[in-house]
């Protein structure tokens, strides 16, 4: 053979080798970007909501929880000792309730926007008082709940108390 031929023919084997080479590292290094780039993406998603959670935080603090401590504050603190009574079994007596005329408005108006929080304790929490509220409304004796019940009452309202410091509850 052709000394000539021979230098042609390795000098097409190595321009091959060196294509396809370089097409694996393209294809990979393509590969690598991407992921990259979904990675960036999906850390950006992230963040983002992280803050919009963290701004709805703060808005429900700002105008949810004056309404959950007006509601607290209606209530006199012997009705609060009443519930912890019944739920230690230590009532004597009757207690009688009247309706109170607790706010829901700022609840009703936000409680959609609980779905974006991303805390499930959290809304959860918000929830519960409210359905605290609802449930002191529907009692018109205390002595007739069970213990449990009024201990649960009884829980979370020195919970909310105590996360939002409720003069009269002291």
């Amino acid at each position: 053979m052709n000394t000539e031929i021979v230098v042609a023919s390795i000098s097409g084997i190595v321009t091959i080798v060196v294509g396809v080479i370089s097409a694996l590292a393209a294809y990979k290094g393509s590969i690598k970007g991407a992921q990259n780039q979904i990675e960036k993406a999906n850390k950006d998603s992230e963040n983002a909501k992280k803050e919009e959670d963290k701004l709805s935080r703060r808005f429900i603090e700002s105008f949810l929880y004056d309404e959950i401590y007006t509601n607290l504050e209606i209530i006199q603190s012997s009705v609060i000792n009443a519930f912890k009574e019944q739920a230690e079994n230590t009532l004597i007596g009757g207690y009688n309730l009247g309706k109170y005329d607790f706010k829901f408005d700022t609840y009703n108006e936000i409680r959609y926007q609980l779905n974006k929080i991303n805390s499930l304790e959290y809304v959860a929490d918000i929830m519960s008082v409210y359905k605290c509220f609802r449930r002191i409304n529907q009692v018109e004796k205390i002595h007739d709940l069970t213990e449990e019940e009024a201990l649960t009452i009884y829980n979370i309202l020195i919970k909310w108390d105590t996360k939002l410091s409720v003069k009269h509850f002291k």
